[in-house]
């Protein structure tokens, strides 16, 4: 070996002793048990939250092995297709991240199923249509899918529906860009349910207002929705909704549709309602802006609300920060579709 001078030269006992203590967590891992009854390198892997260490050394793909399958915590398959299911841990993985891979839904179906303990799903711009008949000829697995974010993956609603059916424990989902319209009459045939359901989020989902009416219906325990992009015109909120967050942006509402809106949601804490051009004075204007005690945060921005309006409206909220200038730029006129910042933004982290 060849030294530049001056460097300290490598301690062979210290570079000796290092690969005997990745031998001795090889040795025990299996055999010793983490605090929730996991193997020692599950429970180490899951604590440092990275698993590049396995890359390191050929000592260290092994101890991140269990009886020679590998331990995926975070299984990503964006451009390349997933690894042969027989070779990882699958109990064991947490999170699915999938995208244009060019599996077919079948493939999709089976990670889903093998990897049934997993607690968040993402794919972007696969292909998802046609899940829920592979679902239903699997006979429905039970999954641990916490949190499920979709974007373009072209997902049918009855595959939609389906995929909820399995996911007792959903807490919250996300589609962007996914043609649902007709959603409420799936629902209606299939009953889904949802009991830990807290969180919704509908972008350009071609949604219309029977859909978005019976999903508030359907799932009672929501407290935050997000509709963007589709028409809402003449929506009333159903009774019994206690809703915490709720943002209607360009939907087409008009200034009665949200001041009815606003009155079916007592306990709504933050409202954003941009885009909706609410400066029709012809259209519900006597009827007053509603009183909200627990609102702290609302945003009207690109309403059109002319100077009379909005002084009625900080009028009747005037705990609330409010927001009712427009956006910067053309598309700020009212009566134009507005984009605004989506949820979506981060698909890909």
């Amino acid at each position: 070996q060849v030294l530049t001078s001056g460097m300290e030269a490598p301690n062979p006992k210290r570079f000796r002793a290092g690969l005997s203590f990745v031998q001795l967590l090889r040795a025990l891992h299996e055999d010793i048990a983490g605090a929730g009854g996991d193997p020692l390198n599950i429970a180490i892997l899951r604590m440092t939250g990275d698993q590049a260490f396995a890359a390191t050394c050929r000592e260290a793909l092994d101890w991140a092995s269990l009886r020679g399958v590998r331990v995926i915590l975070r299984l990503f398959s964006l451009k390349s297709p997933v690894p042969r299911l027989s070779r990882i841990a699958t109990p064991f993985v947490e999170s699915i991240f999938l995208g244009p891979d060019g599996q077919d839904v079948e493939h999709r179906a089976a990670v889903l199923a093998q990897c049934g303990n997993a607690v968040m799903l993402r794919d972007a711009f696969g292909t998802l249509d046609g899940l829920g008949v592979c679902l239903v000829a699997g006979n429905m697995p039970c999954l641990g899918l916490r949190q499920i974010r979709l974007r373009s993956t072209s997902i049918a609603p009855a595959d939609f529906v389906r995929l909820i059916m399995c996911c007792p424990q959903l807490t919250g989902f996300d589609l962007n860009a996914e043609n649902l319209r007709g959603l409420a009459q799936i629902i209606q045939e299939l009953d889904p349910r949802a009991p830990e359901l807290m969180v919704s989020d509908f972008t350009e989902c071609a949604l219309e207002v029977a859909d978005v009416a019976l999903v508030l219906r359907q799932f009672p325990t929501l407290r935050s929705v997000h509709l963007q992009g589709c028409d809402l015109s003449g929506l009333r909120i159903p009774p019994g909704v206690q809703l915490k967050s709720l943002a209607m942006v360009d939907c087409g509402l008009s200034r009665l549709d949200v001041v009815r809106i606003m009155g079916s949601c007592q306990f709504v804490e933050e409202i954003k309602f941009c885009g909706n051009n609410l400066g029709d004075t012809f259209i519900g204007s006597d009827d007053p802006w509603p009183s909200l005690p627990q609102l702290r945060v609302a945003d009207f921005r690109c309403c059109g609300l002319v100077d009379e309006d909005a002084a009625d409206l900080t009028a009747a909220i005037p705990h609330v920060l409010l927001s009712t200038w427009p956006v910067e730029g053309e598309s700020s006129r009212p009566g134009r579709h507005v984009v605004f910042d989506d949820s979506d933004s981060d698909v890909e982290e």
